[in-house]
């Protein structure tokens, strides 16, 4: 069982009802969920204070905390833009944190394709993983450029599945 640091009382603005939340470090960032009606939230906690407005939010995703924190944080942008209704923010989101894991890895290259072909070589990841990258990149790249735009068409399902993906290559990535 992993040790309780400190608690913090917090208004969820959903129900506008108080609750206590347990936290293991004074600086996170994060989803949570209500005690009272279950709503999934996002907070932000630096040294022990809440410093943003709890929100709402759509799609808690459980960021491996082996994922290097630059690129936790873009994928927990990719998840306030979701909860605003940004879809193609989201998925260009995700799009960065999986380029800033090959920078971090090591991984070179012009392009981001490239990279990632590099990593399947060098076999830091299977040939679904890479696959599944492949796809990511692809979403990312439809946001990041507008010509032949095919993420107008992008949805709030088609963003959640990119999130949830992302997140499960990454932490393959970087291991659980």
């Amino acid at each position: 069982m992993e040790k309780i640091s400190f608690i913090l009382h917090i208004r969820c603005p959903m129900c506008r009802i108080d609750f206590k939340q347990g936290f293991k470090e004074e600086n996170y960032e994060g989803p949570i969920q209500c005690r009272n009606c279950g709503k999934n939230l996002f907070v932000r906690i630096f040294e022990g204070y809440l410093v943003q407005e709890v929100r709402p939010l759509k799609v808690p995703i459980d960021i491996s905390s082996k994922i290097p924190k630059e690129i936790r944080d873009d994928l927990n942008e990719a998840m306030n833009c979701f909860s605003v209704d940004c879809y193609r923010a989201s998925v260009v989101m995700c799009r960065r944190a999986l380029e800033s894991a090959m920078d971090i890895k090591g991984i070179s290259g012009n392009t981001l394709a490239e990279k990632l072909q590099k990593s399947f070589t060098q076999g830091l990841m299977d040939k679904a993983t890479y696959n599944t990258s492949s796809g990511i990149r692809l979403f990312g790249n439809y946001g990041a450029h507008p010509n032949n735009d095919l993420l107008k068409k992008v949805g709030e399902f088609e963003a959640e599945l990119v999130m949830k993906i992302s997140n499960r290559v990454l932490s393959e990535i970087f291991g659980r």
